[in-house]
């Protein structure tokens, strides 16, 4: 998953560049590693933050930006062993890959596999994510112009005025 060759990271880069195509590229969120956790006891998580910090420097070096933020999430805290990874790799992940932060899985529910988010927990983790990209990557006073043109709809444009606005359906909505 951290390196080329590896389906998720070249699935990932095959996704970073087809977004590309419609504008500047802000951030990266990555929600994963539920099945390292039980291998990543052994040292204590050292082996699963370099492998990560290997793979965020690679999207990075990929797209010429080495500011790129990155933001990752903790994985539901089904037992101990998830408790210790959300906090030794996720709540400190700016401690080993600048530019990163994360959001929590407070208040989400799993699935009957107990693994996954069931769809209002994907959604709530989806506005989790969206809040903490738009403020890093958006200072809170810049303004820019919204561009409505229908093939925008759904995009991210615009903070203005302290508010966030989203084009979707070809309407104007507001998030924050």
């Amino acid at each position: 998953w951290y390196t080329e060759g590896k389906t998720n990271y070249d699935m990932t880069v095959k996704r970073i560049h087809e977004a590309m195509k419609w504008g500047e590229f802000k951030g990266i969120i990555w929600h994963q590693g539920s099945s390292d956790v039980t291998n990543g006891m052994a040292d204590n998580f050292a082996s699963y933050k370099m492998r990560k910090t290997t793979m965020v420097n690679s999207f990075r070096d990929e797209i010429g930006m080495d500011t790129l933020w990155f933001i990752t999430g903790e994985l539901y805290p089904t037992n101990e062993n998830k408790a210790v990874f959300n906090d030794v790799v996720i709540r400190h992940v700016s401690d080993y890959i600048p530019y990163s932060d994360y959001v929590v899985s407070e208040g989400t529910v799993l699935m009957s596999d107990n693994a996954h988010f069931d769809e209002p927990s994907v959604q709530l983790m989806g506005e989790r994510y969206a809040e903490k990209i738009l403020h890093h990557v958006y200072p809170k006073n810049q303004t820019t112009a919204l561009d409505t043109t229908p093939q925008k709809s759904g995009i991210v444009k615009v903070l203005q005025d302290g508010q966030i606005y989203i084009l979707r359906n070809n309407q104007i909505m507001t998030l924050l």
